[in-house]
């Protein structure tokens, strides 16, 4: 399936079996807030913007996920297969979690300015997080963060953090400047790395 610009008028589900999905437009919902399910096995790309000129309420894939440019969502979002977000500036407002098995995040690309303010892996944790922006600002991490392998955290532009870091003995490593926004906690028995200097008023 490949699909221009759209704009859901109501909560939609696309089911395309083990087949391939691509949006090459942007995606937003008219006019109100509405969910959107991709039900395919297959891969499924997103080449377009995501709810930046009216958000989802919530994004539910299936099989591998590459999201290509910015993306905004105020509810939960599932993972339920290796997802890569490699474009724009992100926003979460709502959790993220895996389903069906832990599952690999990875943020990279042009991705700098993100925030994360819901917790991911809270319900059902990811496999590993990896953050590596190439260009932006600071990233900001203001919720929780489980995984039950490593978290790599690599961004020039820095980071704010603030939450509970837990990675069960796999490492947990932060290059770039780190500021605390709030009271941080790293859980791991594995290797903890600052690879820059920690800022901020917060433990």
């Amino acid at each position: 399936w490949l699909m221009p610009l759209v704009g859901f008028l109501m909560d939609t589900t696309l089911a395309a079996g083990n087949g391939a999905v691509t949006f090459d437009g942007t995606i937003n919902s008219s006019p109100t807030a509405r969910t959107l399910n991709v039900n395919t096995t297959g891969a499924t790309t997103f080449n377009g913007s995501i709810g930046a000129t009216n958000n989802l309420t919530s994004l539910t894939t299936l099989g591998t996920n590459t999201f290509a440019n910015g993306i905004v969502v105020e509810a939960p979002i599932l993972l339920s297969g290796t997802t890569t977000f490699d474009g724009g500036a992100v926003t979460f407002d709502g959790t993220i979690n895996s389903t069906g098995g832990a599952r690999d995040l990875t943020i990279n690309g042009a991705t700098g300015g993100s925030v994360f303010n819901g917790a991911l892996g809270n319900s059902s944790s990811l496999q590993s997080l990896t953050v590596a922006p190439t260009s932006g600002g600071a990233i900001t991490v203001a919720g929780n963060v489980t995984t039950s392998g490593a978290q790599s955290y690599t961004n020039a532009g820095g980071f704010n953090i603030g939450g509970t870091f837990t990675a069960s003995s796999n490492p947990i490593s932060f290059t770039g400047p780190v500021t605390l926004t709030g009271n941080t906690t790293i859980a791991t028995q594995g290797a903890v790395t600052f690879a820059n200097a920690v800022n901020g008023g917060f433990g």
